[in-house]
């Protein structure tokens, strides 16, 4: 449950999610108390959609919203209004142009700002009657937020970001299709040197998945560059291109950073999300072990130079890689992950995502559950080096994940590969400080270039290790 008070409108404003429906419901009150105000339902949990309030007057609310449209669409709800036969549609679903992740307002316009093939395409609607008027053009194949206005009318200021783009301002006059970079290039960047490359490759089924890549332009197809493999797909979180300093780095000690589009998420539609979901979950699995099967095949890397890497949801991503592909990658490190998927409902906020995983009540969910389960499908192997991390403090996912995931996996290793648990005692769902984020990426860095054969032999003898012969 979440709330707030809107001065817009002059009330109170509560989200609330009930894992019995798909959803949420959104309920107000009058923040004058004098006229002893109750909580009145706006939209019900038995809509079984998502709501989203963009903003609201006295006399209704705009919202974004994926009920009877799956890559969400944009209505306009009269407080007059009885029933969802009496909402109006401002900007219906698209069906072209993707998911719509948000919208902003700048006078005269609606900016409409969808995900499509992972990446920001945006759609210019007349605020006045939701008329579309044109799609902005983009610098390339990356991510546009913070639009605002210029100061004119019909002038747009917004950034721009990719792997290699920590945010460039850009200018847009609407209506002429071109472009106006605010900003100077500095010629003694680093990031001119590397390369960002947006492509697709195939999945298991033969679904076409995006994937974003980030290399030094000096890179070559040999097969033996270390790669950085990280993914989430879950939720419909959208992982667009954004700069990442942690990633950089990683190719700037010569790595190749890799980040695939799964299925769970919503860079390809609304229904992406779903076909990685309940008993359709193994799909996001089958997409990732597909992205380092491809990386191999396109002469990028090796198997036993590919790191995973994922947290949260993405944490039971490279659990599940760990247990059902261990041969295909060289290292693993699962953070703050759900690895129980018979109990997960049983701790703290685990309730909430019944709607995602699935329900032991649903007979087909709960056999999907069990093929997956990361600590129930731990059997005697050799399974690749794997650190899982968790936060001492987690009140979102329960360390007790990660302590049921470590002591499997090291009851059950054969081989000689190190099953390493990482608690850390001052954080929650996360690194914690600025300083602890720091402190771990280093130890998360230092695991990977020791088992992906980034060291030499100087360089293990001076960290206090005994090189092999």
């Amino acid at each position: 449950m979440d709330g707030y008070f809107n001065p817009d409108s002059e009330e109170i404003v509560l989200y609330r999610i009930d894992p019995r429906y798909k959803g949420n419901a959104i309920l107000t009150r009058d923040i004058d108390l004098s006229k002893r105000p109750i909580f009145k339902p706006l939209v019900s949990h038995e809509l079984n959609a998502d709501f989203q309030l963009i903003t609201s007057t006295k006399d209704g609310y705009l919202m974004i919203t994926n009920h009877e449209a799956v890559n969400r669409k944009l209505i306009w709800i009269p407080k007059t209004a009885k029933s969802p036969k009496e909402w109006e549609t401002i900007v219906a679903e698209s069906k072209t142009a993707g998911y719509l992740d948000s919208i902003q307002i700048v006078s005269p316009f609606l900016l409409m700002n969808y995900v499509n093939n992972g990446v920001s395409v945006i759609n210019i609607h007349k605020a006045a009657d939701g008329a579309f008027v044109e799609t902005m053009p983009s610098p390339g194949p990356g991510t546009i937020h913070s639009i605002g206005s210029g100061g004119k009318p019909g002038i747009l200021v917004f950034t721009y970001e990719s792997l290699v783009d920590q945010g460039s301002l850009y200018g847009y006059r609407v209506g002429t299709q071109k472009l106006v970079k605010l900003q100077p290039e500095n010629p003694a960047s680093p990031l001119k040197d590397f390369v960002y490359e947006h492509t697709t490759y195939k999945s298991e089924d033969g679904t076409e998945v995006p994937i974003q890549l980030l290399y030094h332009k000096d890179t070559k197809r040999d097969g033996s560059n270390p790669v950085y493999l990280h993914a989430y797909g879950g939720f419909g979180v959208n992982m667009k291109p954004e700069f990442n300093s942690k990633l950089f780095i990683w190719a700037q000690l010569g790595g190749i950073v890799a980040i695939p589009n799964i299925r769970g998420g919503a860079e390809m539609g609304g229904q992406w999300h779903l076909d990685g979901s309940l008993t359709k979950k193994q799909n996001s699995f089958n997409d990732f072990k597909a992205a380092t099967k491809w990386l191999v095949a396109q002469g990028w890397t090796e198997h036993s130079r590919i790191g995973v890497e994922g947290g949260s949801n993405g944490g039971l991503l490279i659990a599940a890689m760990e247990l059902q592909a261990s041969d295909l990658i060289g290292a693993a490190i699962a953070n703050v992950g759900v690895y129980d998927m018979m109990r997960f409902h049983k701790f703290t906020r685990g309730f909430h995502w019944i709607n995602e995983y699935g329900s032991l009540r649903s007979k087909e969910e709960f056999q999907a559950m069990l093929k997956y389960s990361p600590v129930h499908n731990v059997t005697p192997a050799e399974y690749a080096p794997i650190l899982i991390s968790t936060g001492n403090k987690d009140d979102r996912v329960a360390p007790i994940h990660s302590f049921k995931l470590a002591a499997a996996l090291q009851e059950a290793q054969k081989g000689t590969n190190p099953i390493l648990l990482r608690v850390n005692a001052n954080s929650a769902h996360g690194a914690g400080t600025r300083l602890e984020y720091v402190k771990q990426t280093a130890e998360e860095f230092a695991f990977f270039m020791e088992f992906l054969g980034m060291l030499t032999k100087e360089e293990k003898a001076s960290s206090g290790q005994t090189p092999p012969p």
